[in-house]
């Protein structure tokens, strides 16, 4: 008769959670009171194996985070962001905004036709829903990104490395 539960022959593994996270490297480019302004370089770990970041790379990526004692001007740190996944993001700032487009022009464009509307006004209607749907989209893309930015800002890990940064 066999036992419910873990199988003693195979010992239960907890992820690593802290290999998932995403981290890239830096350099410390301004300093204040309680913020520091970090110049990323390049993906590394976890986002340099997604790819998404490849053009990325070619511009001028500056963060802002909460100012550890031991930051200073120059010196290269090692980031770690506080989510594991690119994919929320990218559904909150694109998907959801055009869902809600489609769903609010589907759900007019049924109303219309059930409704037998003439056919000027029943296109303004849908216009119009379409226009709301995309605008409620929008507005919740910029809630989460006004949480994002916070949530960036205060949760950020900092890691000072021993090398300072290239010129």
């Amino acid at each position: 008769m066999k036992k419910a539960g873990r199988n003693p022959a195979k010992p239960e593994r907890k992820p690593d959670l802290d290999a998932e996270l995403i981290t890239k490297r830096g350099c410390v480019s301004a300093v204040g009171d309680s913020a520091v302004e970090i110049q990323l370089c390049g993906p590394e770990g976890a986002c340099a194996e997604c790819g998404m970041c490849e053009g990325a790379g070619k511009r001028d990526r500056r963060i802002t985070v909460r100012r550890s004692a031991n930051l200073e001007f120059g010196r290269m740190v090692k980031v770690t962001f506080p989510y594991r996944s690119v994919w929320t993001p990218v559904f909150f700032v694109f998907i959801l905004p055009l869902m809600l487009f489609f769903a609010f022009l589907a759900a007019a464009s049924g109303v219309v036709s059930a409704a037998r509307v003439d056919d000027t006004l029943g296109t303004a209607v849908v216009g119009i829903s379409a226009l709301v749907g995309l605008t409620v989209g929008l507005w919740i893309s910029f809630a989460y990104e006004r949480r994002f930015r916070q949530r960036i800002f205060e949760e950020t890990i900092v890691d000072v490395d021993n090398d300072a940064c290239p010129a």
